[in-house]
Formats: structure tokens, sequence, C-alpha cells
């Protein structure tokens, strides 16, 4: 078993360090530019007030929702932003709503892509029962973003049930290094045992993809002694 040397870089910085690299590259990816169209600035005030409103709301009603789902698909990056993080406040009855907050995680603009984790984030940790939908979502999307974000999303909420345990180690031997870094540190985070798995890590060691292998250390350092046995 590889055991890192004792000046091997630190692999809790190294994960943050990947996260912003993940993040340069999807705002480097193709159609990235020239991304927020104009809008009437009277046309925007009006939705950004709307959704300001529904913050401020005890209960989110249907009419609610439907604003908040009609903005996920507006123009203009802002208000998309906004709505999903308006949406982390919602109670349980949003569950027929996460999957279009799902799709959200393919939008081109970085931040949209970091709001929706941030929001999947809290509402899994609120109602731990939605992993199971972030689960079937990710195992079933083509969209290395969808997954990508998924997985981490999966990673911080820290439940993993046996079909997620499942669909996470097939992710360590996806072709894009954003999955397998995602996979590999959902499996240190949020599989009660990922020792079990220290054979299906340690290639990842030797990842052509250098925060791939950062990834790979701290789930090593989350698994403690019993992956250098």
């Amino acid at each position: 078993m590889y055991a890192p040397e004792m000046n091997s870089p630190n692999p809790f910085k190294l994960r943050s360090f990947a996260l912003g690299i993940l993040m340069m590259g999807i705002s480097a990816a193709p159609g990235c530019a020239g991304l927020t169209r104009k809008q009437p600035v009277e046309e925007k005030t009006a939705i950004m007030k709307d959704l300001s409103q529904i913050e401020q709301s005890a209960n989110l009603s249907e009419q609610d929702y439907k604003i908040l789902t009609s903005a996920l698909k507006d123009k203009d990056w802002h208000v998309r932003d906004k709505a999903v993080k308006v949406m982390a406040r919602s109670d349980s009855s949003i569950k027929p709503y996460l999957p279009e907050i799902i799709s959200m995680f393919a939008d081109p603009v970085p931040n949209v892509w970091l709001t929706t984790w941030q929001t999947l984030r809290t509402l899994g940790r609120k109602y731990p029962q939605f992993t199971d939908i972030y689960i079937l979502h990710g195992r079933n999307s083509s969209n290395t973003q969808v997954k990508s974000g998924l997985l981490r999303t999966i990673g911080w909420v820290g439940n993993a049930s046996n079909s997620g345990e499942q669909w996470i180690v097939e992710e360590l031997h996806h072709p894009d290094s954003k999955v397998r870094g995602a996979a590999v540190a959902a499996l240190g985070a949020a599989v009660a045992d990922a020792a079990a798995y220290v054979d299906k890590i340690e290639p990842l060691l030797k990842d052509d993809d250098p925060f791939t292998i950062a990834e790979a250390l701290h789930a090593f350092a989350r698994i403690g002694p019993a992956s250098f046995k």
C-alpha cells in the first residue's frame, strides 16, 4: 500500500485549491464568454424584487415555486443565481422541484454552479432523504458538471446509501478527471466503510490530474490508519 511521505502536500489545502481550479475550469469552458445578455432594467428589477419578497416569506407557496422555477430559466444569470439561492430556504415541499435545481449544475456560469452546490448541500443536510434523488440524477446524467456537482454535494452532506456507495465507486473510473476527483472526495467523506475501497482509491494517486491525486490523498487522510494496512 502506498503511504504518502511526510513532506507530501497538505491534502486539506489541496482539496480547497482543487475546488477552486474546478471552478476555473468551468469558467473556461466553451460558451462561457458573453453569457450575460442584456435585459431591460425594469424587467430585471421587477423579477429580483419578487425573488427578494419570496426570500422573506415564512413559507413558500405553489405560486412562489412557479416564480422561482421560471426564474431558473431567465436569460440573466444574476436572476438564475438568486432563484437558486432563495430555494435553499425551502422546507421539504421543495422535493418535486429538486430536478430543476439539479439541472442548474449545467449552467455555464460558475457562480450559478457554486450556488447550486450550496443550495443542494443545505437541503440535503436538512432532509437526508433527498440524497437518494441526488444519487439517481447523478447516475443517470451524462453531464460532467452535474455529476461532479452531485458527487461533491453528497460528500458534504456525508450521507450515501448503498446505491450511492456503488455509484460513487463506479465514478472513480470516469474519463473526466473532475468527476473522478469528486467521486474520491465523496468516497472518503460519505461512505462509512470507505476503508474497504482502499484498493480502488490507490490508482488515483497516479492520476494524470494532480488535483485528483490531492483528492485521493485527502480521502486517505479521512480513512486514517486503515488505509495503510
